[in-house]
């Protein structure tokens, strides 16, 4: 499991490749803490009830025991959720 610092690292990176801002001026880690900090707690708090309810355990689709079945939905993404992209702006365009 990841320390909170750790945790921030990631949400906040996370952030800056989904809106596509890697390596803009503006876009530091402070910028992202001050305007996006409820984006960044909400991507923590999905990464640990993820954990919490995987055990651990990830890459796992389903899991039987006798008559009891679980399937995990791994279509979603763990750090950007839906919810999340609502309290983002929308991703930069990439052009190459």
């Amino acid at each position: 499991m990841y320390e909170d610092l750790e945790l921030e690292k990631i949400a906040i990176e996370s952030i800056k490749n989904y809106l596509n801002v890697i390596g803009k001026e503006l876009w530091t880690d402070d910028y992202i803490k001050s305007n996006y900090s409820l984006a960044i707690k909400l991507i923590a708090d999905n990464y640990r009830n993820m954990a919490e309810i995987n055990n651990g355990i990830s890459n796992i689709s389903s899991i039987s025991q006798g008559g009891q079945s679980i399937s995990f939905n791994n279509s979603s993404n763990l750090f950007i959720s839906e919810e999340v992209k609502l309290l983002l702006p929308k991703p930069f365009i990439r052009l190459y």
